[in-house]
């Protein structure tokens, strides 16, 4: 949902800085540092392909033209689905993946980087620290890993 809800304007910059404003459920407002350069370049040239990148209060991310079945110019959710179903095919993932499952795997990655579940919850935007748990996925092979390393 913070995807389909991202308008133009979200999309900041100041000097080198890039940042989207993304709007999360329970209404908080939160920004979100953009530090790859492919992503900033591919928002860029979405934007100036679409031909809606000047105009502020119109969703970032929208329908083909003639493709949606509705006049909303919001990307829907099960678009967004649709998409990363299209892609995880062309990738040769044989799993079945939804958008949801990238917050899933952005979490888990992200704690078996840092190894610290706080900068994963704020990362994640959660207010609760056992809703971020609900997204971190642990297999054998990562706790067998963990207990060797303490010599028990």
């Amino acid at each position: 949902m913070e995807l389909v809800n991202l308008d133009v304007k979200d999309f900041c910059k100041q000097g080198e800085n890039y940042w989207l404003v993304v709007h999360s459920k329970g209404g908080s407002i939160d920004e979100q540092d953009l530090m790859n350069w492919r992503t900033i370049e591919a928002i860029q040239k979405y934007l100036t392909k679409a031909g809606h990148g000047q105009q502020p209060e119109q969703p970032l991310f929208q329908p083909m033209k003639g493709r949606a079945k509705t006049e909303s110019l919001k990307l829907s959710r099960r678009s967004i689905d649709h998409l990363v179903k299209k892609y995880a095919r062309a990738a040769q993932i044989n799993k079945n993946v939804h958008a949801h499952t990238l917050r899933h795997t952005f979490g888990t990655e992200l704690q078996t980087l840092t190894g610290d579940i706080k900068t994963t919850q704020k990362a994640m935007r959660h207010s609760a620290l056992s809703s971020t748990m609900i997204y971190l996925h642990t297999n054998r092979d990562r706790v067998k890993r963990g207990l060797s390393q303490l010599n028990l």
